[in-house]
């Protein structure tokens, strides 16, 4: 994906997170960097929103955890809806989800495999 897209998605969630999204059981904390990562996140405190190099986009916490491809959203006004989305739901759902999280990304095949073998030790 073009950089200077994933740049523009990067400045309207920015905008967006300081502006406009206001949630009930989290708050908009800033662009933050993982410097042994090499990425930036969007920290919500509880839950973090990454913009990878590639478009996609994952919405990440302890007790919820989702992606967004390049080709679920059209346009960068419907990437930003989206994550609102995910937040938005996070929020409205948050006591429900810390005690029973959920994970909707797909896992591979070793993922499976050991976040199995984390389960059964």
């Amino acid at each position: 994906m073009n950089s200077n897209i994933v740049s523009y998605i990067e400045t309207k969630i920015l905008e967006n997170a300081k502006e406009r999204w206001l949630f009930q059981n989290f708050k908009f904390e800033g662009l933050k960097a993982r410097p042994l990562e090499q990425r930036k996140y969007f920290d919500f405190g509880v839950i973090e929103v990454f913009l990878n190099s590639n478009g996609s986009i994952d919405v990440a916490g302890d007790f919820y955890r989702n992606a967004i491809t390049p080709k679920e959203y059209n346009s960068v006004q419907d990437a930003c809806a989206m994550v609102y989305d995910h937040l938005r739901y996070a929020d409205q759902n948050y006591h429900r989800l810390v005690q029973a999280p959920e994970d909707w990304t797909k896992k591979s095949f070793f993922g499976k495999l050991f976040s199995g073998f984390k389960k059964a030790g």
